[in-house]
């Protein structure tokens, strides 16, 4: 009994693992120029494929890291994305943020994630090298940003300029919200990246899996002895 208890959880430590590990993600907005290279991680050091939105509208399918297709989806409402920063990119971060999506004054932008893995994620935000479109203030599932400038860009990624970092954000219902919360002039983005999930690592689940299986196959191996000495004990 105990060892098939211990199987079991083993199988559901396994489960957690495989589903724990879903859908980090890569999203450049706008084609001008190409997108970033798979070996590009941008601020966040995440490297792989790169979603490349072309298009607004609903229900555009996302690519996880290997390039694979996933369940999730990319839900974007904006004026255009065809904003251009100029020039021509001369290398992955230039290719990430020298395009754009943007809404015009008076009106909102958004996109929405759908079909992530509950749980507490690293979010970076990458406004636009453009002159004229900055991200706005905006929210990040609820959590509130301050405006970020984008342009001009003349070297490496700047927190606060060019990209936020959010620790900790909460997904629930398998939804990502980004939005604008102010209207005053051109707003738009570049590029998200969707990091990672809070969980145990798999080789940690991996090592309690194992502990707990050897504990098992000790037991059952003890109670085999068990039932042999007293079986074989003269009577």
């Amino acid at each position: 009994m105990w060892l098939r208890i211990s199987l079991l959880t083993v199988g559901v430590l396994l489960s957690s693992t495989l589903a724990a590990s879903a859908l980090p993600l890569n999203i450049d907005f706008g084609d001008h120029g190409g997108i970033p290279a798979d070996s590009y991680g941008a601020a966040s050091g995440q490297a792989g494929a790169w979603n490349e939105i072309a298009s607004l509208g609903l229900n555009t399918g996302l690519l996880d890291l290997s390039g694979a297709a996933t369940g999730a989806t990319l839900n974007l409402s904006a004026y255009t994305i065809t904003g251009w920063g100029g020039g021509v990119p001369a290398n992955d971060t230039e290719r990430m943020i020298k395009d754009n999506f943007y809404s015009a004054t008076g009106t909102h932008w958004s996109f929405e994630v759908t079909g992530l893995t509950d749980g507490l994620y690293d979010i970076y935000v990458y406004a636009p090298d453009n002159t004229y479109v900055t991200s706005r203030n905006f929210l990040v599932n609820g959590v509130a940003v301050a405006e970020l400038p984008g342009h001009p860009f003349s070297g490496p990624l700047v927190e606060g300029t060019n990209y936020v970092h959010l620790a900790d954000v909460a997904i629930s219902a398998g939804g990502l919200l980004v939005q604008s919360s102010t209207t005053g002039g051109y707003g738009g983005l570049s590029a998200i990246q969707i990091v990672s999930t809070r969980v145990p690592e798999p080789s940690t689940l991996a090592l309690v899996a194992c502990a707990l299986l050897g504990f098992a196959l000790c037991r059952r191996q003890g109670n085999t002895r068990s039932r042999f000495r007293y079986i074989a004990a003269p009577t």
